[in-house]
């Protein structure tokens, strides 16, 4: 009897780390404001081929933006988008990101933050149109946030094309739990990051003697036109690591809202695998009876036996139980769930399939003996006995800590149907969440006590693993303590030439020394401080009264903190200064804004935008050169003298939201030479309109770009 395996995948985890750190600053006295800083550590890549989407596709990151709700109402407070993408420290091509959000004025006590990459037009798009608006529901929002464009191809047809380019980068969905972003001791738990799309693979199991068939076509059947960028609520684990339903908002069972089948070429390199290509929105459970024909599902198209013409083969998203002869004997339809990889493995050809996808289509599968296999793209250690699985998302067994306490997660999963435990005979190692009670996976979650300072020995334990008379051991060893820690530290501070101090913890003596500092900011500091594991010793050092540069506002310097006698490895902890932003522009929304309005606020719009007369054209400088007026006209922001590869322009709608949000921050906008006023954007609401926006409360608004007295400007330089 075939055995169905199903793996729940793996998410990928989101650390939110400094979120202490700070970098907009009050006038005139340099206050701060707070900003979280976020580490994205993605998902494991799928099994690459050179065919198919690459690993750098599949962890491809464009933009995020981060919504915060109400705990207890689940009501929509604010939304932030994400500036600084990069790959952070420690990063191996690409797989981690860094990036930085400021959280608009307020008072959050109890929410939680929902992160969503790769649909940052379709999130802006749906608060500029009022489709999502603050106040509603998480689930509110949730239905109404849908991406609807999976292609770069016109003709693609609901395909989710991985060639040609440019390619459509998968969105992604993470949410914390309960957090308080008002606290002074604020730490926010890991997160978890799942891609919105399930993948479908399909081979042929040549391994296992069949030999009589050669793939040539798949097709994807019934795919949802519309794409839930959140889950609902009742569909999220508790874990917030992964889903157990799919979330769609319209019925499949209406060809207004389902895709005709999707045709995908076998390349002929490989008729055995077709893997990396079908990316699926998430469909709800199948039906049986007459509404089968709306259940998502594959057509396998190939030649049976040497055949000459192609045989269509139905498999569905299902469990199956067979008899010896390969006859389904029952199934249980699945839903199809984003962030799983569905691999059906063709076991069995016993005859010639439909003449005709549609005829496939109608029916259930014959002829055919398929395995289908939901599995982790991340669970890369695993053991078999023959029949069942049990696999962790680490590559090895062995956990090396320091003395520290600490917590630790792993990923197991397993095909046994009672599910796993996990059991330990050490007092000091803490089980958590140590059961799993059916097939499946979650998180293994514990806890590492401290050990004391004064020991010279490490110690050394096991966890044990345990499904069905499958055992896998996690060996931890807990070494003499051998760490520095700066603590209470920020990572933004004012080149004013004031002194700033954090702590630093560590059980040994420790040194300083600079490993960068190119742009001579660094003025003063403590070289060394003594042992204190504890409370910690102050580090005191101070920056330079910088003037500002107008094209590089933020200066970073790099210590190393490192011990003499070798008892802990060196530690590098980036400084970053940052120049009075009134002087010249602010940084604010993720580009420079210049600091006034120049008088522009009196002049038309064609002026404002530096287009030709009598035109309605809504490029912004450079834009076309065509189109634009050379030399810059009096007035116009391309006239702003600067970097000719930079140049001052208006900014877009979601610019000067982003811009709006970060002036609000912490107090009110005339901080930043904003008056209580409307603000021409770049953004066209059709071809005679264009979108501006009340900096003081942030409304958006479209009216005649013929220009108007009440209408102010502020020019933008992208950084």
């Amino acid at each position: 009897m075939k055995k169905w395996i199903i793996v729940w995948l793996l998410p990928a985890l989101l650390w939110l780390v400094g979120c202490s750190e700070e970098s907009i600053y009050e006038q005139p006295a340099g206050k701060r404001v707070t900003e979280l800083t976020l580490n994205v550590a993605l998902p494991m890549a799928f099994e690459p081929t050179t065919y198919a989407a690459s690993e750098a596709q599949e962890n491809q990151v464009d933009s995020i933006n981060v919504l915060g709700f109400e705990t207890s109402t689940k009501k929509l407070l604010f939304h932030t988008q994400g500036v600084d993408l990069k790959d952070a420290t420690g990063s191996v091509n690409g797989d981690k990101k860094s990036f930085r959000v400021l959280i608009p004025n307020g008072t959050y006590t109890s929410v939680f933050l929902v992160v969503i990459g790769n649909a940052h037009n379709e999130i802006a798009t749906a608060l500029q149109t009022n489709t999502v608006t603050m106040g509603m529901t998480h689930d509110q929002v949730a239905t109404a946030l849908q991406l609807t464009k999976y292609s770069t191809d016109p003709t693609a047809n609901g395909k989710w094309t991985v060639k040609p380019s440019p390619f459509r980068a998968f969105p992604m969905w993470g949410r914390t739990g309960d957090i308080n972003l008002t606290s002074a001791s604020l730490t926010i738990p890991i997160l978890s990051l799942l891609r919105s799309v399930a993948r479908a693979d399909v081979e042929v199991n040549s391994g296992n003697g069949l030999s009589n068939f050669e793939m040539k076509e798949v097709w994807l059947g019934n795919s949802m036109k519309h794409l839930q960028l959140l889950p609902l609520e009742r569909n999220i684990d508790p874990s917030l690591s992964l889903v157990t339903d799919a979330s769609v908002r319209y019925s499949a069972t209406s060809t207004s809202n389902v895709y005709s089948q999707i045709k995908y070429d076998v390349p002929n390199a490989d008729q055995n695998a077709f893997k990396g290509e079908i990316f699926i929105p998430e469909h709800a459970k199948g039906v049986s009876g007459t509404n089968v024909k709306w259940n998502c599902c594959l057509i396998i198209g190939g030649y049976y036996n040497g055949s000459s013409t192609i045989s269509y083969y139905r498999v569905d998203f299902a469990k199956t139980t067979r008899n010896a002869a390969g006859d389904v004997t029952g199934s249980e339809y699945l839903p199809v769930m984003r962030n799983h990889k569905y691999a059906v493995n063709i076991t069995k050809i016993k005859g010639a399939g439909a003449t005709s996808v549609t005829t496939a289509m109608a029916g259930a599968g014959v002829n055919i003996a398929v395995d289908v296999i939901c599995k982790s793209e991340d669970i890369v250690n695993i053991v078999y006995d023959g029949q069942y699985m049990l696999g962790i998302d680490r590559p090895h067994d062995d956990y090396k800590l320091s003395n520290q306490a600490t917590s630790h997660s792993v990923a197991v999963s397993t095909t046994f149907p009672s599910g796993w435990k996990a059991t330990t005979a050490q007092s000091w190692i803490t089980l958590k969440n140590s059961t799993q009670n059916a097939a499946g996976q979650s998180n293994l979650t514990f806890d590492i006590a401290a050990q004391a300072t004064t020991s010279s020995t490490k110690r050394t334990g096991q966890i044990q693993i345990q499904a069905g008379g499958l055992i896998k051991t996690l060996n931890i060893s807990q070494e003499l303590s051998n760490y520095i820690e700066p603590v209470n530290k920020d990572t933004i501070y004012p080149m004013s030439g004031d002194t700033f101090t954090f702590k630093v913890k560590s059980p040994h003596p420790w040194s300083v020394k600079i490993k960068d500092d190119q742009y001579n900011i660094l003025k003063h500091f403590t070289t060394s401080g003594t042992a204190n594991a504890s409370s910690g010793v102050d580090f005191k050092f101070s920056l330079v009264n910088d003037m500002p540069d107008q094209f590089l506002k933020d200066k970073t310097t790099k210590l190393t903190f490192y011990s003499p006698t070798n008892d802990f490895p060196e530690v590098d902890v980036p400084i970053r200064g940052w120049s009075d932003p009134a002087v010249v522009s602010f940084d604010l929304g993720g580009v420079w804004v210049w600091k006034s309005d120049d008088g522009r606020y009196n002049e038309s719009w064609y002026v404002v935008t530096n287009t030709p007369d009598n035109t309605y054209s809504m490029l912004v400088p450079p834009g076309n050169g065509a189109l634009q007026v050379s030399p810059p006209r009096r007035y116009s922001c391309a006239e702003i003298p600067g970097n000719p590869a930079k140049p001052w322009r208006v900014p877009t709608l979601s610019e000067l939201s982003a811009i709006g949000n970060a002036a609000r921050t912490g107090g009110t906008p005339d901080r930043y030479g904003f008056k209580n006023s409307n603000y021409w954007t770049a953004t066209s609401g059709n071809t005679s309109a264009a979108y501006y926006i009340i900096i003081y409360n942030g409304g958006q608004y479209s009216t005649g770009k013929g220009g108007s007295s009440s209408m102010r400007v502020r020019c933008v330089m992208s950084k």
